[in-house]
């Protein structure tokens, strides 16, 4: 496992970048941690326009992207960002893939 995985997720709202629709989504349920669908939810408007304003870091074959951790800074990373992973293809809300790619989103 590549990441702290996500076990179930809640969709929040669609993208668009270069011209794809990405869906956008927010974890409820990782190997380290639970929260509420409401408390996710809380999320859904910041990380959404996160994502919108994110630039060139949404690789190409990108599906679907779901916020892993609420904003934060890190040692490793002092911006304000979500930690997302980036899906190849939508996935079940209740089957999540461990295959995703790890990424920082920039909170503006």
């Amino acid at each position: 496992m590549s990441y702290n995985h996500i076990f179930k997720k809640i969709r929040v709202g669609t993208v668009v970048k270069d011209g794809k629709g990405i869906v956008v989504s927010v974890a409820t349920s990782t190997s380290h941690w639970q929260r509420t669908d409401e408390m996710a939810r809380q999320q859904a408007a910041p990380f959404l326009a996160a994502v919108d304003d994110f630039k060139g870091g949404i690789e190409q074959g990108t599906s679907e992207i779901c916020a892993r951790e609420s904003q934060h800074v890190s040692p490793a990373d002092k911006r304000n960002h979500f930690t997302a992973v980036q899906l190849a293809e939508v996935a079940p809300d209740d089957k999540v893939p461990s295959d995703g790619k790890s990424t920082h989103v920039p909170v503006k």
